[in-house]
């Protein structure tokens, strides 16, 4: 009976010893994947710290995109001009506002195609 549990003890002695080998194999395989992946992050974090001082020393900011909705800014001029005169002014001018026989335009295209030079408003 006592050989019979030596030759467990040595068999289970065996299998525990297979199984800390194989873990630790394991465990190796795991490590060195690690590192390969360390190794790609340093050197990804290198190159984005090189851009990071190359933009440093060229005084540029990082650019900044914003998303708007296109939104018309301008406002439509109203054109006058008098029949008798020979400038085309805005509405809003000191000098249109003198006007008694008012014309109006589409824009200063028209205003300069019928001989109608442009009033320092417009230009």
């Amino acid at each position: 009976m006592k050989s019979k549990n030596k030759k467990t003890r040595k068999s289970s002695s065996k299998v525990l010893e297979n199984n800390v080998v194989n873990s630790f194999l394991k465990v190796k395989k795991d490590v060195i994947k690690m590192e390969a992946e360390l190794s790609a992050l340093k050197q990804n974090y290198q190159r984005l710290y090189k851009l990071f001082e190359l933009n440093i020393l060229n005084n540029k900011e990082p650019k900044v995109v914003v998303k708007t909705k296109n939104v018309s800014t301008t406002k439509k001029v109203k054109l006058v001009a008098s029949k008798n005169g020979k400038k085309v002014h805005s509405d809003n001018c000191p000098f249109a506002k003198n006007i008694k026989k008012q014309i109006t335009f589409k824009s200063k295209y028209d205003a300069l195609k019928q001989g109608y030079g442009l009033c320092a408003c417009l230009k």
